[in-house]
């Protein structure tokens, strides 16, 4: 889908929660999506660290907002409420 054709069928209002949505919970896709990069970088940094400087997959991985009542406050200011 282009762009056009996304704004077309997407009001201003639904991508607005959307992108609210996202600031909260962190980059829309899975948990999986996250755990393969991290990997894939840990990889890259292994190969090229020093010698006993490597580190682990868990270094590479985003450290999403999960306190629920954070998260719910967090939205209700996205939205006015």
């Amino acid at each position: 889908m282009t762009v056009g054709e996304m704004l077309a069928r997407v009001s201003s209002s639904e991508l607005t929660e959307w992108a609210a949505y996202e600031q909260v919970y962190g980059p829309l896709g899975s948990a999986h999506d996250d755990v393969l990069h991290a990997l894939m970088a840990a990889l890259v940094h292994n190969m090229w660290a020093a010698k006993g400087k490597g580190k682990p997959p868990e270094d590479f991985m985003p450290q999403w907002d999960q306190r629920k009542e954070d998260v719910d406050a967090k939205i209700r200011k996205a939205f006015g409420g």
